[in-house]
């Protein structure tokens, strides 16, 4: 009965060690009908627009007015 525990054991460590190695050894980037793309890391990191809350109607002139995206 214990190698059967051995043989267990050994599986198990052979299995964290082969996820460790592939989540560390993974390649960043996206897939899509053509295929997958590598991106890398500098490049992650996208800008986004700036959102701002919108004021309530009528409590700015129409010429003071900034299209911006809206809130929900």
């Amino acid at each position: 009965m214990f190698p059967v525990f051995l043989a267990i054991i050994g599986v198990g460590v052979a299995a964290l060690a082969v996820t460790w190695y592939a989540v560390v050894s993974a390649v960043e980037g996206y897939e899509d009908e053509s295929g997958f793309h590598p991106v890398s890391r500098e490049s992650k990191h996208r800008a986004y627009p700036e959102v701002r809350e919108i004021e309530p109607v009528g409590s700015k002139d129409p010429s003071e007015t900034h299209p911006c995206a809206t809130v929900r």
